[in-house]
């Protein structure tokens, strides 16, 4: 995940990319209220996920999960593919391309500045055969069932390289698959030091620790270039509940981290951790919940609420983009950009 520090250095300097926040820097703890209209969304296709980078021409760069053929979430593991949006604002309205960086299947997102020079995008998935894909769809809604998709079709991450974040980028690199370390790495959330290393949450399976039934769990990883050989960090999980949909970054006083902890505090999912390494986290209060305080007055619960990131805009203030299932009605969904502030 890309931190986006703006306002900082000379006045007559070129906004420069950052992947970590300045030194006083400090994690968002209150939730403010979300925008009426949403960062990414329209009314006959589901996004998901979102990452977002501030350019050098100082506009915002997303990279989101588009589902296609009018499909909605439940769609996802054969339909989701990759595309670059851009807004003038942080917090959006963003306009797509029309074309995918990455066709289907392609999911989960994360886009980070390389310190060598250009850009670096994470996904996961593997290509899969338009007759594969689900093609009984209306406005951005899923209809009828859903096959479901090959098991390790989700656990393979990948990682890109392009100069400029509209591209081109390279081909699709595999640095994880089902066979690595832990049993289906997904869920990449990076952090690319000044040096060129790579820390990584990434979430994966262990049905030895499951609670209730839930054994999805976060662990940790580290390699010397984007690129290069990644190798696993401690032995256990990072955090002690069940969890996905991790963001990470760093500030001088460690690593801070986002996720999705659904699992075991439905009403209370955004989950977050703090410290000195990743694998000396202590938790911290959950971020957001289901409930929007919309800027229009109006609070909303939705279903879903998920793919936490960050897009810094202040000292102690940022965008919170989620992905949000609105309604249980249909499967269509949106991302949202939120007030949050330390």
């Amino acid at each position: 995940m890309l931190l986006v520090v703006t306002g900082c250095g000379d006045e007559t300097s070129e906004p420069q990319p950052t992947t970590t926040p300045a030194p006083d820097a400090a994690a968002p703890t209150k939730e403010g209220t979300t925008l009426a209209e949403p960062a990414l969304g329209a009314d006959d296709v589901s996004y998901w996920d979102g990452s977002a980078a501030e350019g050098p021409d100082g506009r915002y760069h997303l990279f989101a999960s588009r589902m296609t053929n009018g499909c909605g979430l439940e769609s996802w593991l054969h339909n989701s593919e990759v595309v670059h949006a851009t807004a003038d604002e942080p917090e959006g309205p963003y306009e797509v391309d029309a074309e995918p960086i990455v066709e289907a299947f392609a999911h989960n997102p994360k886009v980070v500045a390389d310190p060598e020079g250009g850009w670096v995008l994470y996904t996961i998935g593997e290509p899969v055969p338009a007759e594969e894909q689900v093609h009984e769809c209306e406005n951005g809604a899923t209809q009828g069932e859903t096959p479901q998709g090959l098991f390790p079709r989700n656990c393979v991450v990948n990682v890109q390289h392009a100069d400029e974040l509209e591209g081109p980028w390279t081909e699709r690199q595999v640095v994880m698959d089902a066979s690595w370390n832990k049993l289906c790495p997904t869920n990449p959330a990076p952090v690319i030091h000044d040096d060129g290393s790579v820390s990584l949450v990434y979430r994966a399976y262990d049905f030895a620790l499951a609670v209730d039934g839930n054994y999805e769990f976060l662990y940790a990883a580290e390699a010397d270039r984007w690129d290069g050989e990644y190798r696993p960090v401690g032995d256990g999980p990072i955090v002690d509940v069940p969890a996905e949909d991790p963001t990470l970054w760093e500030s001088d006083d460690g690593f801070h981290l986002l996720f999705n902890q659904k699992f075991t505090e439905p009403e209370r999912i955004g989950g977050a951790a703090h410290g000195p390494s990743l694998t000396d986290l202590e938790p911290a209060d959950p971020l957001y919940s289901l409930e929007l305080r919309r800027d229009d007055g109006a609070t909303v619960d939705v279903v879903r609420r998920e793919r936490p990131a960050l897009i810094r805009t202040g000292p102690e203030r940022w965008i919170l983009l989620t992905a949000v299932e609105p309604s249980e009605d249909t499967d269509r969904t949106e991302l949202v950009a939120t007030e949050v502030t330390g």
